[in-house]
């Protein structure tokens, strides 16, 4: 089973000495990243994480990580850059999800459903 992800990432940096990849990506959010939506998780495999703006951006940049791995290149980190209002900006250094993201890929090719859901326009969806 193949799937094929259109995804778009703001920024790729290399370090020659290291080898290695760090992939980021901008949000303009003027909402709160970490604001939960009424106590809801998020889906599967994810239903231990609150859904989060947050949240969602840790797994779309694990993503990202896998489509660069599969490529040769190692990923040494994954960066959410906030852009604020005022011009400052926070950077968030994001957990590595690629291993449940794999897990659940497996889970699927052995004939599992993919649950279904309220998907909003850009999400990353696996079908």
């Amino acid at each position: 089973m193949i799937i094929c992800l259109l995804v778009t990432t703001d920024l790729i940096l290399f370090d020659k000495d290291t080898q290695t990849v760090i992939v980021a990506d901008y949000k303009t959010n003027s909402e709160d990243l970490f604001k939960n939506y009424k106590g809801k998780t998020m889906m599967t495999p994810f239903t231990d994480m609150f859904d989060s703006p947050y949240n969602h951006y840790q797994v779309q940049l694990s993503l990202y990580q896998m489509m660069f791995e599969q490529t040769g290149y190692t990923v040494s980190d994954r960066w959410l850059i906030h852009l604020q209002e005022d011009g400052n900006y926070k950077l968030f250094r994001t957990y590595n999800f690629t291993n449940r993201l794999k897990g659940y890929y497996e889970w699927i090719k052995l004939g599992n459903d993919v649950e279904q859901g309220d998907y909003s326009e850009g999400t990353i969806c696996l079908q």
